[in-house]
């Protein structure tokens, strides 16, 4: 029994891999064609929260920094983004943002970008973050 739950987990671990470089992938092409607020969009899609592999998300979180640094230089990118924003998504960027401020690197747009996501997705949002057990 003990294999079959080590083969699940290699299997979902595997799964996240893969979809990390789909997800890559994607939010290549969307920087490459000037659309930094999809580009973020893609980058929270299934984020591999569940993942044990630090390093995936060490990918992911850098992925998603790099999409938010892209439509933090244009505001009306970024205001696109939070205006079209859903709950689970602005759930997952402030696991990314909480992650983000552990290092003192890209703090002032973080904390700005966390002022407006509170603005938009509310206390809540935090709250979810912080107790969520599945981390970025």
């Amino acid at each position: 029994m003990a294999d079959d739950d080590g083969g699940d987990a290699a299997a979902q671990e595997a799964l996240f891999a893969a979809q990390m470089q789909m997800r890559s992938a994607a939010v290549a092409d969307a920087l490459r064609g000037a659309r930094p607020a999809e580009a973020l969009r893609l980058a929270l899609q299934d984020a591999p929260l569940a993942s044990k592999d630090a390093a995936l998300k060490q990918a992911n979180f850098d992925l998603v920094l790099r999409a938010l640094q892209a439509a933090a230089q244009r505001e009306d990118q970024l205001a696109a983004f939070f205006e079209n924003c859903d709950a689970d998504s602005a759930d997952v960027l402030m696991k990314y943002l909480y992650r983000g401020l552990r290092a003192p690197d890209n703090s002032a747009l973080l904390l700005r970008l966390h002022a407006q996501l509170l603005e938009k997705a509310g206390v809540g949002c935090i709250t979810r973050a912080i107790v969520d057990r599945k981390t970025a």
